[in-house]
């Protein structure tokens, strides 16, 4: 059937996706096990700041403030994070060097930046902030290069292996990619990103989660300074009193990667249903802000909110909800925190952006993507 997709970010309370998977929800804690679904507990009409778990991939569930959706232990890795400019970033070494990534539920690898300052210019600063590796540091994969595709371009990457270790844990030998271009050594393009997605297709490089034996992970964002992940071997906690939202496997409809996806039932703007023929999918994304939109879906999002403007003021109109399905037939509602948020640098995460068609694709692919089909 038509499908439209749209992606949900775990930076600023709503949903937003890409290439090749980015979504994220304002400040909250996560936590994924394999597979999974999203929890809210009973008493939080909305997610706002709020405190999720789950299972990867089968369940996404918010437990209140009072408890920890994962039960920590000597064995659990605890790293925490920092606020990188749209994202969430975790310190980590790969044969003994010492890297930054963006902790990111809407993709599988661990990637890294290389450094070629003869063809990209200067990159000392970058590399010192970041960490950049060479092509040939490590140990061969025996996996071939290839060309990965992502939001903001392509790059072609090779697959090493080395030592990792995150949050004091040893994880051993692990294959990585090595990005061999980068568009940029500015702000976090181009950064190292700790890609969160386990499941894959058989054709598709090794995910990060996929060497390790992990089953949940926890990405707690719910106080500023304090945001933190906990990769563990544990379940999260169970709460009776949780709403769970199930997530779908992509991977039925052709894609490559088990995102961490939910069926919509609604986009709420301005107060009012927006009307869209076709059925919504979003992917929660910890590596983006804000909410994205198909074009077409983003053109029918624009016209409602320059209509209601006229009738709520400019604030009221922008005002969004992502309405996800839950087990039990309800919704679950994730609404975009509005204005600047004083404790990330004034910065703001109602960001809600028309995707671009992503790159490779072809003509059916296009259509599907756009809901045409």
């Amino acid at each position: 059937g038509k499908v439209s997709f749209l992606a949900v970010a775990a930076v600023a309370a709503t949903a937003a996706p890409s290439c090749p998977g980015h979504c994220a929800v304002m400040p909250g804690q996560y936590a994924l096990e394999l597979p999974a679904t999203l929890r809210r507990a009973a008493s939080t009409p909305r997610l706002h700041r709020r405190s999720f778990a789950a299972l990867l991939p089968s369940a996404l569930a918010p437990v209140s403030s009072a408890e920890s959706a994962v039960m920590t232990s000597s064995q659990d890795a605890v790293e925490q994070l920092s606020y990188c400019g749209g994202g969430f970033c975790a310190a980590f070494t790969l044969g003994g060097r010492r890297f930054r990534g963006v902790v990111d539920t809407g993709s599988p690898f661990l990637l890294l930046s290389t450094c070629n300052e003869e063809r990209q210019g200067s990159c000392a600063s970058y590399c010192k902030m970041w960490g950049c590796t060479a092509a040939t540091d490590g140990r061969p994969s025996g996996l071939e290069n290839t060309g990965e595709v992502f939001a903001a371009g392509s790059a072609e990457v090779a697959w090493r292996r080395n030592d990792m270790e995150f949050a004091g844990k040893n994880f051993g030998p692990l294959t990585y990619g090595a990005m061999l271009e980068v568009e940029s050594y500015s702000g976090n393009g181009g950064g190292a990103f700790l890609g969160l997605v386990r499941e894959r297709a058989s054709r598709i490089r090794p995910t990060l989660l996929g060497q390790t034996d992990m089953r949940t992970i926890s990405v707690d964002l719910r106080t500023p300074k304090e945001e933190r992940l906990t990769l563990s071997r544990a379940p999260p906690v169970s709460n009776a009193a949780a709403i769970a939202v199930p997530l779908l496997d992509l991977r039925k409809e052709g894609a490559p990667i088990g995102y961490y996806a939910a069926e919509v039932q609604g986009l709420r703007v301005g107060g009012q249903l927006l009307d869209w023929p076709v059925r919504l999918v979003a992917v929660i994304d910890t590596g983006t802000t804000g909410l994205g939109l198909p074009s077409p879906l983003f053109k029918r999002y624009d016209a409602q909110r320059r209509h209601r403007a006229a009738e709520v003021g400019l604030k009221s109109a922008s005002a969004v909800e992502v309405l996800l399905k839950t087990e039990q037939g309800a919704s679950l509602s994730l609404d975009l925190q509005q204005g600047r948020q004083a404790a990330y640098n004034g910065e703001r995460f109602d960001i809600v952006t028309a995707l671009p068609e992503p790159t490779g694709i072809d003509a059916d692919a296009a259509a599907l993507w756009t809901g045409e089909i």
